[in-house]
């Protein structure tokens, strides 16, 4: 039997990276006001920012730096930069000028407003709510609204591999390689007639990452020197590699609405949708024969499984050689976890239920997932 370990952005949390959509979305903003600030004036096809007067005749009154003040308004509400109204510093009280005249797209305003209530898959359903809503205009109006919404996309995702770039690389940890060379082990498997086997190990274990930073990479080849056969397939591209395209988007082709968007026959819908993406590169093709290869057991290690990978997903998890779905879990300091969320995330890929119940991992036989501190 093989093993497949679906790495999500909960595995580089684990390790310390600040990877989470807020992390992303605030070092755009400080980089897009610096800029801004420096060279009197800042403009992409997200966010275009004019000066009323240089910054620094008001942090030396009321903040430490520009940083500072994206900070303090990211926190408490980023809405009141974007209005052209006096800002009210909330740690002092008072009231000062807001230097900046700033114009977002609707995709980054809904984005920013929002930064309190989403996470890092969210920024994908939203993309794929604003293509639904365009549904409702004129032929016309539609093509305009998609040209420019899918130019907002584009500057994201060259936005974040630029992000992701700067991110340091952390230390493997220990307790984390122990999860990809642990054995099979037979109680696991739902469907075993014999849970008294003895463990062994995995034939082949593909690491099937999700990510875009090259945390997994450090384990492949960690787990090289435990296990006799491993591969890594980053599905959705690595930023510090050129050479193949950055996958972001969404794609629930099984979505109700989907079929709306190919009825309307305007292609520039497609511009960001996953399935296509994947096309481009022979990553796909080659998970494709790793699950038709041999029977699997699948690892979870930090994937949300949300809406926004469904079709992928719900391929894996119903596949005849799927035997299990082991979750690792993530634990608070409290002794809270998310396991029961993730069961109910799972549940949205399986029509049928019985099968649902039986191919998860029961709470008592999944474990946490470390966290490197």
């Amino acid at each position: 039997m093989n093993r497949l370990i679906l790495i999500g952005n909960g595995f580089d949390l684990a390790h310390g990276l600040p990877t989470t959509y807020n992390d992303f979305i605030l070092w755009y903003l400080k980089k897009v006001f610096v800029t801004a600030n420096a060279r009197d004036g800042y403009k992409d096809n997200l966010i275009e920012i004019s000066m009323k007067f240089n910054y620094k005749e008001l942090y030396d009154r009321h903040f430490i730096t520009l940083e500072d003040f994206i900070d303090h308004y990211y926190q408490v509400g980023f809405k009141e930069v974007i209005k052209d109204s006096e800002l009210r510093n909330l740690r002092k009280g008072l009231i000062v000028s807001n230097p900046f005249n700033v114009t977002m797209v609707p995709f980054l305003r809904t984005l920013v407003t929002n930064c309190n209530f989403m996470n890092w898959v969210d920024i994908e359903n939203e993309y794929y709510d604003a293509l639904k809503q365009l549904l409702d205009l004129i032929k016309e109006q539609q093509r305009q609204a998609l040209f420019e919404l899918n130019q907002a996309m584009e500057t994201l995702v060259s936005e974040l591999r630029l992000y992701f770039k700067s991110l340091k690389k952390p230390i493997v940890s220990r307790a984390i390689e122990d999860i990809f060379s642990a054995p099979i082990r037979p109680r696991e498997l739902n469907n075993s007639k014999n849970t008294n086997q003895k463990e062994y190990k995995p034939e082949a274990t593909y690491i099937l990452s999700f990510n875009y930073t090259d945390t997994a990479q450090m384990y492949a080849n960690a787990a090289f020197h435990n296990l006799e056969r491993v591969e890594l397939n980053c599905i959705h591209g690595q930023a510090n590699d050129h050479s193949t395209p950055l996958i972001f988007g969404f794609g629930d082709e099984l979505d109700s609405k989907y079929s709306e968007l190919e009825l309307s026959r305007i292609n520039d819908y497609f511009n960001f949708i996953k399935s296509f993406g994947y096309l481009k590169t022979r990553n796909y093709h080659s998970m494709l024969r790793f699950i038709n290869s041999n029977k699997y057991q699948i690892y979870i290690l930090g994937h949300s499984c949300g809406l926004s990978d469904r079709t992928m997903l719900n391929m894996l998890f119903k596949h005849d050689n799927c035997q299990s779905i082991k979750i690792y879990y993530h634990q608070t300091a409290e002794g809270k976890n998310n396991f029961t969320e993730l069961t109910q995330e799972i549940s949205r890929h399986f029509k049928n239920k019985e099968m649902l119940r039986e191919k998860v991992v029961n709470f008592e036989f999944c474990e946490p997932l470390p966290q490197v501190r």
